[in-house]
């Protein structure tokens, strides 16, 4: 199902290098746009910060996921870093430990680990694009929305 799919990902194998890991994370992730029906995809876009060799493979699997999402036609939102930041906190530089406070503040939930903090910031923020509703947004979540790129695709798959 959809939720043990999301909830227990599978993971590749650890030897598994190269282009057969691009393969098998591409297969994985149009398995996963293929088990529901999404109204939006919600990805935050690139740090441009990011050196070094992992730079390289972050841009392989991101484009991975951006073309698998354009090929099945699914409003995709790309949320800059910052503006992630700035929705959650009031300001595009905040530390993880401050969005994780901000988001149970507002929202009632609290996360246990660092790496799950974007990942609830960007839901929230893409659960009021998807609903376009602003009105009870403060006047910096709106700012930080207006700096999102919004795609629009037809399916291609």
């Amino acid at each position: 199902t959809l939720l043990s799919k999301l909830y227990n990902p599978s993971k590749p194998k650890k030897d598994l290098k190269g282009l057969p890991r691009l393969a098998w994370f591409n297969d994985r992730i149009y398995e996963l746009l293929g088990l529901a029906q999404f109204d939006c995809i919600v990805i935050e876009n690139y740090a441009m910060g990011i050196r070094g060799g992992r730079s390289f493979s972050i841009g392989e699997l991101g484009g991975i996921v951006r073309l698998a999402v354009h090929h099945s036609g699914i409003k995709c939102v790309l949320v800059p870093p910052t503006n992630l930041k700035k929705f959650s906190t009031g300001h595009g530089q905040a530390e993880k430990s401050t969005i994780s406070k901000e988001l149970y503040k507002r929202y009632g939930i609290d996360i246990d680990h660092n790496d799950e903090v974007d990942a609830a910031g960007l839901a929230i923020m893409g659960a009021f694009i998807a609903a376009n509703n602003m009105d009870s947004l403060c006047v910096f979540q709106k700012d930080a929305i207006k700096g999102v790129e919004i795609i629009h695709t037809k399916r291609q798959r």
